[in-house]
């Protein structure tokens, strides 16, 4: 017995709990009611259609088992659980090929952003992706692209580290990096040569570039080092 709009109008006010202005307690009641008895849900593919956006974000890490993404993966998710917001985690493994399978997938589902790890050798189409798709980057930036992004000091944290390395008495500090252009790693490997040269150890810089994923290439550095 009311419109279509009246209903939208009560559903909104109610999902955002805010106090329902110009309906009456008796009309809100009745709406509310009829929506309880036959389990009425607002249907989101409607709802995307009418306002153009998902409600949904892309989240493409490099390494979905890294602990330190999963920590940040934690509190993504709790902040899109508070916006309303729902989240896809896609993982590409430093691959350039499942970026773009990723990347087209999400862009199917319709999501509103994305949230990229950017692989290495990937700088040329994350730059063409952010043309058409709000992106930002996260623990890795692409330098010019205009692209926001989220990154720690990486260079001020490797040279921390090896002070404090350091001050326990050690002197033969090594290295072990990627052979790779990213720049969360560069930017480790510049702090820890001005960390070792500014300690008086430029003799003793060793920085080694095992594959990435090559485990037993690492070991058996770690080993011999």
């Amino acid at each position: 017995g009311v419109s279509r709009a009246l209903v939208s109008f009560i559903l909104s006010n109610e999902a955002k709990g805010e106090k329902i202005y110009r309906v009456s307690d008796g009309t809100t009641r009745k709406v509310l009611d009829i929506i309880r008895k036959y389990d009425y849900h607002p249907s989101d593919s409607a709802r995307r259609l009418r306002s153009g956006e998902s409600g949904i974000i892309g989240v493409i890490l490099s390494d979905i088992s890294n602990y330190f993404y999963a920590e940040i993966s934690k509190h993504i998710v709790e902040w899109s659980y508070e916006s309303e917001y729902t989240v896809i985690f896609c993982s590409t493994d430093e691959d350039l090929t499942k970026l773009k399978h990723t990347y087209k997938f999400l862009c199917n589902k319709g999501v509103d952003g994305m949230i990229i790890v950017p692989p290495d050798g990937s700088e040329e189409l994350i730059k063409q992706y952010a043309k058409d798709t709000p992106i930002i980057l996260l623990d890795r930036e692409i330098p010019g692209s205009g692209i926001s992004c989220v990154i720690l000091d990486n260079e001020k944290a490797a040279y921390e580290l090896v002070q404090n390395v350091a001050k326990e008495g050690y002197r033969h500090i090594e290295f072990i990096s990627y052979k790779t252009n990213l720049s969360n790693i560069t930017a480790r490997e510049k702090g820890y040569v001005e960390s070792m040269a500014d300690l008086g150890l430029a003799e003793n810089i060793r920085i080694h570039t095992p594959e990435y994923g090559n485990y037993e290439q690492t070991e058996a550095i770690m080993l011999d080092a």
